[in-house]
């Protein structure tokens, strides 16, 4: 069955293109790829939705959408993960999706690993391997780890996605939604499907504060009014 792979991005196209865009060019079946895109008002580059096209060679359906500045939102914050990932999802014209980031390496048979783990009632919280700086994409321990403790990449069915109410957008930039999510999930009773995954890795990157800072992040949204 067809995937869309969802994600959203503020910038940093070079990780994009180096990370995600990379592995799928190198994915069997990539045929039954779709791709699609939320842009949080990206400025370091010109034309985001050109350059993922030219970078995949035009060879993987894209759906791309641009936030607007007077969003609700992005009028409010810097940057809004769940939010993003919630609208490329309402891109996605496939019943399966992955819920995903613009720092991940894809393995070559995703799809095939995404289609035994994903189905109605069952999500997949795959374990992935994170990268040291500067390591190769090689499993050992002074590469790196296995995020055992993560859950920021989720593939699920849409209707199943809805059914159990989506990612809360009420933490700022990212952190903690992944957990909110994942105990929605328990919660539910659906068959979660959790175990390491080879070739699906994080590769390194700065943090930034907001996401340091997320404990402190979450917040409340009022119908237009925001309390800290």
């Amino acid at each position: 069955m067809n995937i869309s792979i969802c994600i959203g991005i503020r910038n940093r196209f070079k990780s994009f293109g180096h990370n995600l865009l990379s592995s799928l060019n190198l994915m069997e079946s990539k045929d039954k790829i779709e791709l699609c895109v939320v842009d949080w008002l990206s400025d370091d580059i010109e034309n985001l939705q050109e350059y993922i096209k030219n970078y995949t060679n035009n060879i993987i359906s894209i759906k791309y959408i641009k936030l607007l500045k007077d969003d609700f939102y992005v009028k409010r914050q810097h940057y809004n993960r769940a939010y993003c990932l919630h609208q490329a999802l309402k891109l996605s014209t496939n019943k399966k999706v992955f819920l995903c980031d613009i720092d991940m390496t894809l393995p070559i048979d995703f799809v095939k690993q995404f289609n035994e783990n994903v189905d109605i009632n069952k999500i997949w919280f795959p374990i992935c391997f994170t990268l040291n700086r500067n390591k190769p994409r090689i499993i050992s321990d002074t590469n790196g780890r296995w995020r055992t403790w993560g859950y920021g990449m989720v593939g699920i069915m849409k209707e199943d996605y809805f059914n159990i109410g989506g990612y809360s957008f009420n933490y700022l930039q990212w952190g903690k939604e992944d957990n909110d999510f994942y105990k929605k999930v328990k919660g539910s009773g659906l068959i979660i499907s959790r175990e390491r995954c080879e070739g699906l890795f994080h590769n390194f990157h700065g943090y930034e504060s907001g996401w340091l800072d997320r404990d402190h992040n979450k917040v409340i949204f009022g119908e237009r009014k925001i309390k800290i």
